[in-house]
């Protein structure tokens, strides 16, 4: 393409300097979205979360789409320090670089987008998936995030194994040791008393 535009010049008869030069080449429009992740990207519900979100998105944008996935890792790094060094690192990586769309796996992520880096990437859209740890009022959030936040129904889940099993006399509840492990500890047990 570049030879035949070449030659073309080379041949064509010499115009008066007045004349306009060719309009540039179109540029191709670039599609930013930042993937942050709350939880293990390799944990089964995640990769399934990507897995059927990624092809989604290069359906949408079959063209110039950038994907930059970033880790957060915190479910075992949650001190405030650590959290500041996030964004400083976001600061550094993303100098120049905007996202078109933040997306965030988890409520953590979330809250971290929300939270932390809105003054780096100030009305960027949020899109949240795969939160469901009750850590902060969805109904709190601001008009350029959206998203779905997944019930837990562990009310429902007692109720069915008490009409399955109606003379047990203990429930058990088992947990993680991660801090959204609590939470959601915490939000079973309020669901069921």
């Amino acid at each position: 393409m570049l030879r035949a535009i070449l030659i073309a010049g080379l041949i064509a008869p010499h115009t008066a300097s007045s004349q306009a030069p060719p309009p540039p080449p179109p540029v191709r429009q670039r599609t930013r979205i930042l993937i942050l992740y709350g939880h293990n990207p390799n944990a089964p519900g995640v990769v399934q979360f990507i897995q059927r979100l990624k092809p989604i998105v290069r359906e949408q944008v079959p063209t110039g789409l950038e994907i930059y996935d970033e880790n957060l890792d915190l479910d075992r790094f949650t001190d405030l320090a650590r959290s500041r060094q996030l964004v400083a690192y976001f600061a550094d990586k993303y100098r120049g670089v905007r996202p078109d769309v933040i997306v965030t796996e988890g409520s953590a992520a979330l809250q971290f987008a929300t939270e932390r880096l809105r003054h780096l990437f100030p009305d960027v859209a949020i899109v949240y998936g795969d939160a469901f740890e009750p850590t902060f009022h969805f109904s709190t959030l601001p008009a350029h995030v959206i998203g779905r936040r997944l019930s837990v129904p562990f009310a429902q889940t007692f109720a069915l194994a008490h009409a399955l099993q109606p003379n047990v006399e203990r429930v058990v509840l088992v947990a993680g040791s991660a801090w959204t492990d609590s939470i959601m500890a915490a939000e079973a047990v309020h669901q069921i008393t």
